[in-house]
């Protein structure tokens, strides 16, 4: 596993296109990017990325997860 915090991103989308890139900046310096995302899997990932810390990125699996678990109901 090739685990790395996520530290910035930032996203890229052509008008009238279907999908998605996300970049992300990973505690390593280094770039990792996400691409060809459907625009509803962008967007769950966006979220994530505005709303939880932290995130993490595992370039192996290539897996964007957050590292405990959430309470229920806790309207983020």
């Amino acid at each position: 596993m090739a685990l790395n915090q996520v530290h910035n991103y930032s996203v890229w989308h052509q008008a009238g296109s279907d999908k998605a890139e996300i970049r992300l900046l990973l505690d390593s310096g280094s770039l990792a990017t996400i691409s060809n995302l459907p625009l509803t899997s962008a967007n769950f990932i966006l979220d994530l990325l505005r709303h939880e810390k932290p995130i993490y990125w595992d370039s192996v699996a290539r897996l964007v997860y957050t590292s405990s678990w959430e309470p229920v109901g806790e309207g983020e």
